[in-house]
């Protein structure tokens, strides 16, 4: 494989970041979208909350009716720690149902409109960044960043931004390569919309809403690991290996 320049990667992930730019007009359209399919989910989930709620009630009696069977010399101990386990695993798998949806719906909102603060002008924004807040761009947006024997750098995103740029991926990419004729703006974002449509229409990806969960506002705090530059990069091993930016996403 041929040597790369750290300058050649930065200016390929500076082209990357602008070809998934978002202008701020755009990404408010695009935010209420999913904001709205969100909005359906919270009436589904708080459905199926309380069924889930009702459930662990009963397995809760029925522990409570065994121990009383036990104690009543209705059933030897050996019976009852047999069942007990099987309602404790139970009870276990349903308080997880309930913890996953138990996170508040206006969290959930909050941490879209985060996801999205990184996409809005992401291009400039990476440019003028220093090299900490580079790396937690890259942390956050991309799940591997690859460095091609031939030198090309592409990427793999994380699982929001899978669900949140893909659906209008290569839309997005057409509209902002500066050669490509640009449509109006109307005919463009009534595009992206109708992409999201057709992606969210029957329900969202409920990885996407765990995800949503988790997400922390870029802070240079939370940076892991230290880093001399924005970016670096191994040597493959083989002609036919390719190399994976590690540096940028994990420390």
């Amino acid at each position: 494989m041929r040597s790369i320049l750290i300058d050649e990667v930065e200016y390929q992930l500076e082209k990357i970041f602008d070809n998934y730019t978002i202008k701020p007009d755009d990404r408010l359209l695009l935010e209420a979208q999913i904001q709205g399919f969100i909005n359906k989910e919270n009436e589904k989930f708080k459905t199926e909350l309380d069924a889930l709620r009702r459930e662990k009630e009963k397995i809760e009696h029925k522990q409570e009716k065994l121990l009383e069977a036990h104690f009543n010399d209705a059933i030897p101990m050996s019976l009852m720690k047999r069942e007990q386990q099987i309602l404790s695993k139970q009870l276990a798998a349903i308080e997880h149902e309930i913890s996953v949806r138990s996170t508040t719906f206006d969290d959930i909102l909050k941490n879209l409109s985060l996801a999205f603060d990184l996409l809005e002008d992401c291009g400039r924004t990476y440019r003028k960044a220093n090299d900490n807040i580079k790396k937690l761009m890259c942390q956050a947006i991309f799940k591997r960043i690859w460095i091609h024997e031939d030198g090309t750098v592409t990427t793999e995103f994380t699982d929001i931004y899978k669900n949140i740029v893909g659906p209008i991926e290569r839309d997005l990419i057409n509209q902002n390569i500066k050669s490509a004729p640009a449509e109006t703006d109307a005919v463009f974002i009534d595009k992206l919309l109708k992409s999201y449509s057709n992606f969210f229409g029957q329900g969202l990806n409920n990885e996407l809403l765990v995800e949503l969960r988790g997400v922390e506002p870029l802070s240079e705090n939370n940076l892991t690991g230290t880093s001399s530059g924005t970016v670096c990069y191994f040597h493959s091993l083989g002609r036919t290996r390719t190399n994976t930016l590690t540096a940028l996403v994990a420390s």
